[in-house]
């Protein structure tokens, strides 16, 4: 008989249940998994991208100063453990009784490990232990506030500088992260047989006070890192939206909400997908059981009808809002589904709380293990179907090895060519073993400006890049005709291409030679390649879109792809998709910032390439 006095497991049998489950499904994934493009990248040493584009100056300092730029995945593995095990527990302590908080744990951790949002974010072997960590910083940022709610005003103006500056390293190490911690709050509001809604509200604002420092600190930090290690902050990757990009995403929100839930930000077996609608919908249904209890309960209308509010508030903002807050606030299309690795310890609290309020004040009967059964049956699902995807992540690697080695065999008989570097055209991709996210693509997917697999292979010192263009026309390896020198370089396609030139338009610039726009690729002409090094004017494509106010940027740089073909330098670069694009700015700026030049051309002022 289930007593409520006296639930298994205790705190112990709670940690060894959980360390088990995770070396069995979360560490042995990581172990063999194999590695994708941002992997065979990252061996090498800390992406420039982090600090200079991305804003992620921690991942940085994590990456290079405490793993010496190596991925140690059973170090990083023996870290993220605790992180991620503190983050069930502290949710487990904010929604269920006490008796039943290492169960909740338990339940709480088994559904959040498992979660195939965190296994995609777990696939990049550099942030094993950072992307835990800057989860982990965020909800102990706001729990940090929570447990000052009753001392002296010097103690919570304490925590709030020390939950900023938790906030603010969970910035910097991954922005969408800073949001998991908003599920305290959002607990404390849903918590209405022991939160006061004057406490909800006061830990609600108390959170947002400290947010905005967090914004503060991050910023500043995030630039004196930069200067102190002489890198320059060339792009700020997340800049603030408008009001009518702001309408267009509210537009777009529900559509990402229900992907979210459903799954459908990757491509997911229907049985995982199904799970998670129905995970989501019984949380939803558990509230619905205590609001309607609090509506039969006794007392005014207005006590009545208060916890109602509360809970439809917090499931709204828990579900439909918080979880897309930092999408809403900034330019650019919807994130990964990695970028929401936190929402199963999100919807597993919620499940549980909801089983908490469900039944009568401080008797949980049958009604908790049984919750409890159906938080385990979850578990299980997401356990089988995050194993599945840490297999056929590690067979996604093992091919790209072979492919990587028959290319290498290839080249080194081509007639004329002396050696690296040179460039893959095309891509290929594994139809058979996607999940539709990063860990799924091979590293020879088109437009990929640092190939890294050569490199750890063969000990090169050079990144190779894979063009989404030929210069000649080829069919797809290993076609006789795949592999090819032109202009000293070698080539080899894996994809079937016709010359570039024949599928590009172009339109004269005021500040000299042409642009041009390609179904992949956007194009400058000149006599002479485009000089793309940090002392060179910046050449900068905005691409404007019919119905949009957001115009994605994009800018020739050390990553784009320098063609001699019939005298002139064609500088190639990828561009974003196509659909309802109605024109191009270019602008140049020279090395001190000043614009050289901007002009807009509509797309009717293209023309078909003539070669001259």
């Amino acid at each position: 008989m289930w007593k409520s006095d006296r639930a298994f497991p205790g705190e112990v049998w709670a940690i060894a249940a959980a360390a088990l489950l995770y070396v069995l499904t979360t560490a042995y994934g990581v172990l063999n998994d194999g590695f994708h493009s941002d992997d065979w990248r990252h061996v090498a040493g800390v992406s420039p991208l982090w600090t200079a584009v991305e804003g992620r100056w921690v991942l940085e300092v994590i990456f290079r100063d405490l793993l010496g730029e190596r991925f140690l995945l059973p170090v990083q593995l023996a870290l993220a453990f605790p992180c991620l095990y503190w983050v069930a527990r502290t949710l487990a302590r904010h929604a269920a009784p006490e008796a039943w908080q290492p169960s909740a744990t338990l339940a709480i951790f088994a559904v959040a490990a498992n979660h195939i949002f965190l296994a995609d974010a777990l696939s990049f072997a550099s942030n094993v232990f950072a992307y835990p960590l800057a989860i982990a910083l965020s909800v102990g940022a706001f729990d940090l506030i929570a447990r000052v709610e009753n001392r002296s005003p010097v103690a919570q103006g304490a925590a709030i500088l020390a939950a900023a500056q938790l906030l603010a390293l969970s910035l910097g190490i991954y922005q969408t992260y800073a949001v998991a911690g908003l599920i305290v709050p959002v607990l404390a509001l849903l918590r209405i047989d022991r939160v006061t809604f004057a406490g909800a509200v006061r830990l609600a604002v108390l959170g947002a006070i400290a947010s905005v420092l967090a914004i503060a600190l991050y910023l500043g930090e995030w630039r004196l890192y930069a200067a102190l290690k002489g890198v320059a902050i060339v792009s700020e990757r997340f800049s603030g939206t408008d009001a009518a990009g702001f309408t267009a995403k509210l537009d777009a929100l529900p559509a990402l909400v229900r992907s979210l839930h459903t799954g459908t930000l990757m491509v997911l077996p229907f049985v995982l997908r199904a799970t998670m609608g129905l995970f989501s919908l019984a949380a939803i249904a558990l509230f619905a059981v205590a609001a309607l209890r609090a509506l039969a309960g006794t007392g005014s209308i207005g006590a009545r009808v208060l916890p109602v509010l509360r809970i439809g508030i917090g499931l709204m903002l828990a579900l439909f809002i918080f979880p897309v807050l930092f999408w809403l606030g900034y330019e650019g299309d919807p994130p990964p589904a990695r970028a929401f690795g936190y929402i199963g310890f999100w919807i597993a609290a919620i499940f549980a709380l909801g089983l908490t309020l469900a039944g009568a004040e401080g008797k949980t009967g049958r009604r908790f293990p049984a919750g409890l059964a159906v938080m385990a049956a979850v578990g299980v699902v997401f356990a089988l179907t995050s194993s599945a995807f840490w297999y056929d992540s590690a067979r996604v690697g093992a091919r790209d090895k072979e492919l990587a080695r028959a290319i290498d065999a290839r080249l080194a008989a081509l007639p004329g060519y002396a050696g690296p570097p040179f460039r893959i055209v095309g891509g290929v991709d594994y139809p058979d073993l996607s999940w539709g996210s990063l860990a799924g693509w091979s590293s020879f997917h088109a437009g990929n400006p640092r190939l890294g697999i050569f490199k750890e292979l063969y000990g090169r010192r050079e990144d190779t890049a894979s063009l989404p263009v030929s210069p000649r026309a080829c069919h797809a390896f290993p076609a006789a005709d795949a592999a090819f020198v032109h202009h000293g370089m070698a080539y080899l396609c894996l994809e079937d291409f016709q010359p570039f030139t024949a599928e590009i338009a172009c339109a004269p610039l005021a500040a000299g030679g042409e642009i041009c726009l390609g179904p992949h690729v956007f194009v400058h002409i000149a006599d002479t390649c485009l000089a793309t090094g940090p002392d060179d004017p910046e050449m900068r494509v905005a691409f404007h879109y019919e119905g949009r106010s957001f115009s994605p940027e994009r800018s020739f740089s050390v990553a784009s792809f320098p063609i001699p073909i019939g005298g002139k330098c064609f500088t190639t670069a990828l561009a974003p998709g196509q659909t309802r694009l109605a024109a191009l700015s270019v602008l140049v700026r020279g090395a001190d910032g000043k614009v050289l030049s901007e002009e807009r051309i509509d797309l009717s002022a293209l023309r078909p390439y003539a070669a001259p």
